[in-house]
């Protein structure tokens, strides 16, 4: 079934505005991205939802899911997975924040195994040395740091709308939905070459060092 017909309910492109925001702002400030989150994430906002309140869901992505993994069908799952087209049908704003892949993490996995934490000893010598680092958060719980980023990204979408703190522009330069090929393409491109590093470490992870003349740069 063919779910992007101009006059469809479940036509996102026309419905909405899916776009990038920030993901720096939900860091706390002493552990960078250490967090396992990475730079930036995406949320998709039905146009009803700039005039009246709307529900709020968040969606994640699964294994070497994110938009700058190695395996790059990170887009392709948010426009496919029938996310942003409930989300348009039902008037709901859609959150989908991006991991990042780090040492521990190479498959841009979420905290559910808890790659974040340090076994209890070396933490309790870290915590009487006076060392504040992520790892010795209590981790896959509502106080999580994990989730803790994302309580706030639920809070700041919940917030009114603000013409002089937030733009809501909807055109084809904002707008992933409405991009021609070539606009996603170069989307794509800034992506990878911020995660250079990272692309090489999933390369040398997966041993797939081809994978890399695949990506488009």
């Amino acid at each position: 079934m063919n779910l992007l017909t101009v006059n469809d309910k479940y036509n996102y492109v026309n419905g909405g505005v899916f776009r990038k925001f920030s993901q720096t702002e939900f860091f706390e400030s002493f552990v960078g991205t250490g967090i396992g989150l990475d730079y930036y994430g995406w949320v998709f906002i039905p146009n009803a939802c700039l005039s009246k309140s709307c529900k709020v869901h968040m969606t994640f992505h699964g294994s070497n899911g994110g938009v700058s993994a190695l395996i790059q069908w990170g887009f392709d799952d948010m426009l496919t997975n029938g996310a942003l087209q409930y989300a348009t049908s039902t008037e709901t704003i859609m959150i989908f924040p991006q991991a990042k892949v780090e040492l521990f993490n190479p498959e841009f996995k979420w905290n559910i195994e808890g790659y974040l934490s340090i076994p209890p000893l070396l933490g309790t010598v870290m915590n009487n040395l006076g060392i504040v680092e992520p790892w010795l958060e209590p981790q896959v719980t509502l106080e999580s740091i994990q989730q803790r980023a994302f309580m706030k990204m639920f809070e700041r979408v919940c917030e009114p709308k603000d013409d002089t703190k937030y733009s809501y522009e909807d055109n084809d330069k904002i707008n992933y939905g409405k991009m021609t090929q070539e606009q996603r393409n170069k989307v794509q491109a800034e992506i990878n070459w911020n995660h250079i590093p990272e692309l090489l470490y999933q390369a040398m992870w997966y041993n797939k060092w081809d994978a890399l003349f695949e990506i488009q740069w």
